[in-house]
């Protein structure tokens, strides 16, 4: 996930896409997805942009 997907996110937030001092950081630990730590106005939250398309992969035995 690229920076812009997490500002894609945050401009769809009507409170957090008014605030004027936005601070993103990656949070690792996610097995399947890019969480990001948004701190704006003095509080924080957690955001999980959502993927456009899944990938499967197939194993074979």
């Amino acid at each position: 996930m690229s920076v812009l997907a997490i500002d894609k996110a945050i401009d769809k937030v009507p409170f957090l896409a008014e605030s004027k001092n936005i601070k993103k950081t990656p949070l690792s630990g996610g097995i399947t997805n890019l969480n990001f730590k948004v701190e704006a106005d003095g509080r924080a939250y957690v955001i999980r942009p959502r993927r456009r398309r899944y990938r499967s992969t197939r194993y074979q035995a």
